[in-house]
């Protein structure tokens, strides 16, 4: 599956929802929290923990927790992710590292179908009030954080796909001095060098 499977883990059956919902799943009256992409088992033992500490959860929609992670960025190179999980209509739930936030972010301005971004460099006491808070639809203490803009996430992308300034340039119909400047706007949001990919 080119965004593979996602699995309900709310219990010990973990019923597949997508790419396609399993009979039992529609027929579970239990909450559904799925974790992806399901590539990284200490992620997924972190959230369930959470998840498990939490006794009431009032939403009938049901949760993604996303592991928005610099590690999983291949993931989230084009805006196909969000159709696939949107497709489930559970609350999505970007669970952000700090080298992620600022794209994060993007997604929480520009994506209504993004619920929440928990932002893990919080720690753990803030992450669990944070879940709860989520899953009894309490809003959330919302922090100003750095925000990529369109033209920054387009360039961050080509970048990672090996794209040089010169093509970048051609690509967006931008002089090579401002892929410049955003390639370093870029850099100064995530907090590291992106140039080694290109």
């Amino acid at each position: 599956m080119k965004h593979g499977n996602v699995l309900c883990q709310s219990c010990s059956v973990k019923c597949q929802i997508l790419p396609e919902q399993e009979f039992s799943a529609s027929q579970c009256l239990n909450p559904k929290v799925c974790i992806w992409p399901g590539v990284n088992v200490f992620f997924e033992a972190g959230v369930r923990f959470l998840v498990n500490s939490i006794s009431i959860i009032t939403s009938s929609e049901g949760f993604i927790f996303v592991d928005f992670s610099w590690r999983n960025i291949h993931f989230f190179m084009n805006d196909e992710w969000v159709e696939y999980l949107a497709s489930t209509n559970m609350k999505i739930i970007l669970l952000a590292d700090v080298k992620m936030a600022a794209l994060a972010n993007y997604y929480k301005q520009t994506e209504k179908r993004v619920t929440e971004v928990l932002y893990l460099s919080e720690g753990l006491g803030a992450t669990l009030i944070n879940f709860r808070k989520v899953f009894i639809g309490l809003p959330l203490f919302r922090r100003s954080g750095r925000a990529l803009t369109k033209k920054e996430r387009q360039v961050l992308y080509l970048t990672l796909k090996h794209k040089g300034v010169a093509d970048i340039s051609t690509e967006m119909s931008l002089d090579v001095k401002a892929v410049y400047n955003i390639r370093q706007r870029i850099e100064s949001k995530i907090g590291m060098k992106i140039r080694r990919f290109a």
